[in-house]
């Protein structure tokens, strides 16, 4: 009677166990859709300054303008 007990303890302690590895997944995978979309966006952001960092347009914020 006292090894079912033993056996009954762990099954449950096993299920418990499954249940928070089920939630840890399922919390990593919402982490990794977040991570990929905010690389997304970073790159989309990249694309749109990337005008603003060329030689042309670098003087226009120092006050001396690159007129010729």
């Amino acid at each position: 009677m006292e090894n079912q007990t033993c056996v009954v303890q762990n099954l449950s302690k096993i299920e418990q166990m499954q249940t928070r590895l089920r939630s840890n997944l399922e919390a990593i995978g919402m982490l990794n859709q977040q991570e990929s979309t905010n690389h997304q966006r970073r790159d989309e952001s990249k694309v749109l300054l990337s005008p603003l960092s060329s030689p042309k347009l670098q003087g226009l914020g120092n006050g001396s303008p690159d007129f010729c």
